[in-house]
């Protein structure tokens, strides 16, 4: 979004790797308001972590400390949740545990080193249309192989993963068997070629 986010926690901030490689999510910020409900006679004030905006939807999201998970009890987060709804949201509850699951985070935090780097080589690209003409995935230590016998870097394929032209499952250690794709949904070489004149 090229604009700073604040951020209370070290929770939060490990969040935001997390939000930073998500391509679904269109936008993100801190939450400024605080959520006021009555609930069985007693008054309750929830304070979202973030707005989260993927496609039409936006998102509250709610952090809540590993060692309070009956923090909410069920029937209050239904009824929490459809205050939300009526007010153009969707509650989503998050652990600590589910923000600094590992390898995931770690992961993140490796990719979005490459976040400020953009693709402006378009030798990148057509490498990666040459490695994947008959195939639809490779493990990375192929990937990294073919990419620094050809004039590129592991970091080139760590910039591709971080802007999308190339696909990695960060639930997964990055190791060499770590599967890489080169999505479907991607421009056919010929259009890639058509933007490059």
């Amino acid at each position: 979004m090229r604009k700073t986010v604040l951020w209370r926690s070290l929770l939060e901030f490990d969040y935001i790797y997390l939000l930073e490689i998500d391509s679904e999510v269109v936008q993100y910020e801190r939450c400024t308001f605080k959520l006021s409900y009555s609930f069985v006679g007693l008054d309750y004030i929830l304070k979202p972590n973030f707005v989260v905006k993927r496609d039409q939807q936006q998102y509250l999201v709610h952090f809540l400390r590993t060692n309070r998970k009956d923090e909410i009890s069920t029937q209050q987060l239904k009824f929490l949740t459809k205050i939300c709804r009526q007010n153009g949201y969707i509650l989503q509850i998050i652990s600590e545990d589910a923000v600094r699951l590992q390898p995931r985070l770690s992961n993140a935090k490796i990719i979005y080193k490459y976040a400020t780097k953009s693709i402006e080589d378009p030798l990148l690209i057509l490498l990666c249309y040459r490695l994947f003409e008959n195939r639809k995935n490779l493990s990375l230590g192929e990937v990294v192989s073919f990419f620094t016998t050809n004039a590129a870097t592991k970091r080139d394929v760590f910039r591709l993963i971080y802007h999308g032209i190339l696909s990695i499952d960060i639930s997964q250690t990055f190791n060499e068997e770590a599967i890489v794709t080169f999505p479907n949904n991607f421009i056919s070489r010929e259009e890639f070629l058509n933007t490059q004149k």
